[in-house]
């Protein structure tokens, strides 16, 4: 998996979809297509990527830390693995809680490793049910300052990206991410955000 990672840049997951000229697919147990991207038809190097080159701001140099996890009864586990190799190579200390992950789980473990942020993934279309009361959730227990992304197939029928960006936002999440996301993309806004937050620290 890590060699695939360094070999290739962009990708297209079943938890988060991201997206540009598929030049190879492959699918999961499940039957979703996990397409994996070139640049040109040239290895990209962990060490080319731009995000995870620099420190997260003067003050605070160590390694954000983000928690990982499919919500809910979502069995989905391929994206998952390949977002947590993603992003540790990109730089970030990645604490992956697999599938079916609760509420409280991801809290938990966000208490316990002092962590920056929560990344939620959802595939099955369930995310509004699985998600209602999280922010309220994270305040209770001390995270009012844990940033809240979350990606995937979220709802179930036809919405355009913007209601669903508006629900979830509404509901407390930082940022949400649908499909033809660029991964690049997400660790830069991550990374941005979390030197935002710690700098309010």
């Amino acid at each position: 998996m890590k060699q695939m990672l360094k070999r290739h840049e962009r990708f297209i997951l079943p938890v988060m979809v991201w997206s540009l000229r598929p030049r190879q697919r492959v699918h999961d147990p499940s039957g979703m297509a996990i397409g994996v991207f070139p640049r040109d038809g040239h290895p990209v190097m962990s060490d080319q990527l731009l995000f995870g080159c620099l420190p997260m701001n003067e003050t605070d140099s160590r390694s954000p830390v983000i928690v990982l996890g499919v919500i809910g009864s979502d069995c989905h586990a391929v994206g998952n693995k390949v977002l947590e190799h993603f992003f540790t190579e990109a730089g970030f200390r990645v604490i992956n809680l697999g599938v079916m992950v609760s509420q409280d789980e991801f809290i938990d473990a966000a208490i316990e490793t002092n962590a920056d942020a929560i990344l939620v993934s959802s595939l099955y279309g369930h995310a509004l049910l699985d998600c209602e009361g999280f922010r309220d959730r994270c305040i209770e227990r001390g995270l009012d300052r844990i940033i809240l992304y979350i990606g995937g197939n979220l709802v179930v029928g036809k919405h355009s990206a913007e209601e669903i960006r508006e629900r979830f936002q509404a509901m407390g999440f930082d940022r949400v991410f649908t499909a033809n996301v660029d991964l690049n993309e997400v660790a830069r806004l991550l990374r941005q955000d979390i030197a935002a937050r710690r700098r309010r620290s």
